[in-house]
């Protein structure tokens, strides 16, 4: 079956090299995921889910992985790539940028962050309703992010290294729920700092979790480090900037991600954007 790609990445395009090794990591009905001889991840990934980070997005809406086992070989070609009897050729696909428009997003935080804790207030109703907060892990979260924070007010390299420790790898799952915390105060900072503040504690963050958490959580990770998020995330910050208004939707789709990703997510970037600028 020859698929047409729609969108590839910058990341895509680099990790598309003739010649390399690569394999089949996790398949889902509309997602298959494949990491190379370099540990660094390519999503096959249907319209509906849409781009990403290491996202290839196929021109089809429904699963196209049922002929697919995890032994099927992967081969890398010149316009694209096989795997198993799937041949996706992104002659004609779109370069998109996954790199949020974090600068606008500081330009106009004085309009979005009135709304911070309604957000805040939804993510923690989200994780009410589907009893999110009863895992056994929840103090040791709560307790891994106030580290991390702690350590982001002070710019103090030991504390974010102690809080990204605590929540690294913590959870069940392809990305666990420590790893979203840390996703989501990534987006915070990208969003509330400056670039000169942001990337250095974003940087210890990410090199402190990589190495005890999963291979997918780990591109997550790797990517928000050079800004880049979910077309999800994109949308968030294009309504903040556009007026601060109509981002509920945008929330609720956020909430919906994964099991509690999006939550977890959430619940990172809305409480570092609550404390950024806070001085002890």
């Amino acid at each position: 079956m020859i698929v047409k790609s729609q969108i590839i990445t910058p990341a895509v395009q680099a990790w598309l090299v003739p010649g390399r090794t690569a394999r089949i990591l996790h398949l889902f009905d509309q997602v298959c995921n494949l990491v190379n001889e370099d540990g660094e991840v390519l999503s096959l990934v249907t319209a509906a889910i849409g781009p990403g980070p290491f996202h290839l997005v196929l021109g089809v809406t429904r699963p196209f992985t049922h002929t697919l086992t995890l032994a099927a070989p992967v081969t890398v070609q010149a316009n694209g790539v096989q795997v198993g009897t799937l041949v996706v050729d992104i002659s004609s696909a779109a370069c998109w940028q996954p790199q949020v428009a974090w600068a606008g997003l500081q330009a106009h935080r004085a309009q979005w962050q009135p709304v911070v804790p309604t957000i805040q207030q939804m993510m923690q109703q989200y994780r009410a309703r589907l009893n999110l907060d009863t895992a056994v892990m929840q103090p040791e979260l709560e307790n891994g992010l106030a580290r991390l924070l702690a350590g982001v007010r002070r710019r103090h390299t030991a504390g974010v290294q102690e809080g990204s420790a605590r929540l690294a790898g913590l959870g069940p799952g392809l990305t666990p729920a420590g790893d979203d915390i840390l996703l989501g105060v990534i987006y915070g900072l990208w969003a509330t700092c400056p670039q000169s503040v942001a990337q250095p504690l974003v940087q210890v963050m990410v090199d402190t979790a990589v190495p005890y958490t999963t291979t997918l959580s780990a591109a997550w990770l790797q990517a928000a480090a050079r800004g880049e998020a979910g077309m999800v995330w994109h949308e968030l910050g294009h309504r903040f900037m556009v007026n601060g208004h109509d981002w509920e939707e945008i929330v609720a789709q956020i909430l919906q991600t994964g099991h509690s990703s999006g939550a977890d997510a959430l619940w990172g970037f809305t409480a570092v954007c609550l404390t950024s600028g806070q001085r002890p």
